[in-house]
C-alpha cells in the first residue's frame, strides 16, 4: 500500500459556472450555449436597465411636478446621460494556475506467491472510525482480486475528500485461499498496520 501524488485544484462554482474551468458553457435550451463572459455581459445589461429605468422615474416625476412634458428625444437623452455600473472583470481560478500537488490516493497492489490462480480478499478498516473520515470511497466490503500465476495487479485506489488533510489510519487484513503464504504487499504506508492472515 502506497499513496500517489497527483494534481488537483478547488473548484470554484458560481452556481452556473465554474471558476477553475471558466472555459466550460452552459445550456440554454436544446442547442444555444452562453458563455461566462456573455453571462456577464447579459448581466451587466440587466443591471443597466434597472438603473435607467429607476432613475428616468424620478426625472418623469420631477419634471410633472413642473408642469414639463418631456418628447421622446429628450426622455432617450436624459436615459443615455445615467450612469450605470461598471461592467464586470471576468474572474477566473483557472487549474493551470491554482493546481497544486500532494498525496491524493492510496493504492493497494497485491502479488501472488504460486505460479496458480489465486484468490484474495483485502478488508480496510478505518482505526478510529468515530472520527470524520477523509476517505470518499473505502469500501465496507473487502476488495477482491483473482490473481494468475505469480503476478501483481491494483486491488484498489482510495481517495481522500480533502487532498490538503491526511489520510486516515488505516488497519489491513489480507485473506487468500491458498494456506501455506499470504500474498506479499508492494509497501506500506507510515501509520498503517499489515496484518496477514490465511484461511
Amino acid at each position: 500500500m502506497y499513496e500517489i501524488d497527483c494534481e488537483y485544484s478547488y473548484s470554484n462554482p458560481t452556481g452556473m459556472f465554474n471558476l477553475s474551468c471558466p472555459e466550460k458553457m452552459s445550456k440554454k435550451g436544446y442547442t444555444e450555449l452562453r458563455s461566462y463572459r456573455e453571462h456577464l455581459n447579459l448581466k451587466h445589461e440587466e443591471e443597466c436597465d434597472e438603473v435607467r429605468e429607476a432613475e428616468m422615474e424620478k426625472i418623469i416625476a420631477a419634471k410633472h411636478a413642473e408642469k414639463i412634458e418631456m418628447t421622446w428625444l429628450e426622455k432617450n437623452e436624459a436615459k443615455l446621460q445615467i450612469p450605470v455600473p461598471e461592467m464586470r472583470q471576468v474572474l477566473t481560478k483557472p487549474w493551470s494556475e491554482n493546481k497544486q500537488v500532494g498525496p491524493v490516493l492510496l493504492r493497494v497492489e497485491v502479488t501472488g506467491l504460486y505460479k496458480c490462480s489465486q484468490e484474495i480478499n483485502v478488508q480496510l478498516t478505518r482505526d478510529e472510525p468515530e472520527k470524520p473520515s477523509n476517505m470518499l470511497n473505502l469500501a465496507v466490503m473487502p476488495y477482491f482480486k483473482k490473481l494468475w500465476s505469480s503476478e501483481t495487479d491494483t486491488i484498489c485506489h482510495v481517495v481522500k475528500r480533502d487532498p490538503s488533510k491526511p489520510f486516515d489510519k488505516i488497519s489491513m487484513e489480507v485473506n487468500k485461499k491458498e494456506e501455506e503464504v499470504a500474498p506479499i504487499l508492494v509497501s506500506a504506508t507510515t501509520g498503517l498496520r499489515i496484518m496477514p492472515v490465511t484461511t
